[in-house]
């Protein structure tokens, strides 16, 4: 097997990518931020098999396994929205990222939308998934001319830049303000408060990318079903705030940016 780490840089990856037919290389498994048709053209032109994970490709022709990065983005706001939060900080993953970056933003969006909120977007803050990408959006957040009352980071190690930030300007979470990420790493069980979070089943994503891929491969099936989906858990921890039943001056004067 094969590992490579292109720690972001797409260049750097697509050169990876260019070589692999001088390796003999049977299929791969693509993961990351930058994956996009670039990536797909370029294993094609190889006819080499593959199969994205994490992400969900929406070429019909293209394998992938993910959760439903929509969805879990619209039940997160839905659910800031049921614990009263109406001024929401986003911070989201890299621009160019069209893939799970994408598909969060626009389940923020959609939540937002049916619950009649209008999503400030000098909120929305671009993010890397680096915990220094999370420290830098909340200087940002700190310096709005109106605090949010919860934060959603596309990534937990962009959440942990972030509380650190808040922590070292004096605030409390989630007295203060509250923050979820996304992902599900097991350092968030070391928080306290216990960062909330969308874990998704990396584990159990790598293992059906690699049985997706080796039925590719061995072409038993012509009925091979290429999108596959995982189910997630939104785990509504202690760093989530329910301010509901607090007098709300937005909502009083129906200012619901």
């Amino acid at each position: 097997m094969l590992l490579f780490e292109g720690e972001g840089e797409a260049d750097h990856e697509l050169e990876f990518l260019r070589d692999l037919s001088a390796e003999n290389v049977s299929g791969v498994i693509l993961s990351g931020p930058n994956v996009g048709v670039d990536y797909a053209v370029t294993l094609q032109q190889q006819q080499i098999p593959f199969v994205v994970a994490l992400s969900y490709a929406t070429d019909q022709h293209v394998p992938c396994v993910s959760i439903n990065n929509v969805e879990a983005a619209f039940e997160v706001i839905d659910t800031l929205y049921r614990y009263g939060h109406r001024s929401i900080a986003i911070i989201t993953g890299p621009v160019g990222d069209l893939t799970v970056n994408r598909d969060r933003l626009l389940g923020c969006r959609l939540a937002a939308k049916g619950k009649g909120l209008v999503l400030d977007e000098d909120l929305i803050i671009e993010g890397d998934y680096s915990f220094d990408s999370g420290y830098e959006a909340a200087k940002s957040i700190l310096e709005h001319r109106t605090r949010p009352t919860a934060v959603f980071a596309f990534g937990d190690m962009m959440a942990l830049g972030a509380i650190r930030c808040f922590e070292e300007a004096g605030l409390k979470i989630p007295e203060d303000i509250s923050i979820i990420g996304f992902d599900g790493t097991e350092l968030t069980r070391c928080l306290y408060p216990e960062l909330a979070t969308v874990r998704q089943p990396s584990l159990e994503i790598g293992r059906e990318a690699a049985s997706l891929l080796i039925e590719i491969l061995s072409k038993e099936d012509a009925e091979i079903v290429i999108k596959r989906e995982m189910d997630y858990e939104l785990l509504q921890n202690s760093s989530l705030k329910d301010i509901a039943d607090v007098d709300d001056i937005y909502s009083k004067r129906g200012d619901v940016s």
